[in-house]
């Protein structure tokens, strides 16, 4: 992974994994990457490889885009020495440039019933999309 994307910030962490901005080296497209400790459990490697095929089924315009995924090391570096390395799967995923819905929602004040007609269909739409 250290030599295709650069790692730049946090965007979050859950249960199983954390997610961080990343940038392509060879294009400076960005992503978000989503980040899982590479494990000895199989139990674990299975939950890691199911939902990369669930992802790479769903494709709709409501639905973030899946781009790849792998294993490979991440690597700290503090003035050019190596201080830690670590082996990792990952998820490579279109960057939601707004960040999630929480996010944009947050951000408003205030909103007009269409606007929030208009949030809730896409969600609907979907969330649908998922489930079929």
């Amino acid at each position: 992974m250290a030599d295709k994307y650069k790692l730049i910030r946090n965007l979050g962490k859950g249960a199983s994994c954390e997610v961080k901005l990343a940038k392509h080296l060879s294009n400076n497209e960005t992503f978000a990457i989503k980040i899982f400790q590479k494990s000895n459990d199989e139990k674990l490697e299975e939950l890691f490889l199911n939902e990369v095929s669930v992802m790479d089924t769903l494709k709709h315009k409501n639905v973030i885009k899946y781009i790849e995924y792998g294993t490979g090391d991440i690597v700290r570096t503090e003035d050019n020495v190596v201080k830690s390395e670590k082996r990792v799967n990952y998820i490579v995923l279109e960057l939601a440039q707004q960040g999630d819905l929480f996010d944009v929602i947050a951000r408003l004040d205030s909103f007009e019933e269409s606007l929030a007609k208009y949030f809730f269909i896409q969600l609907m739409e979907g969330l649908e999309f998922c489930h079929n």
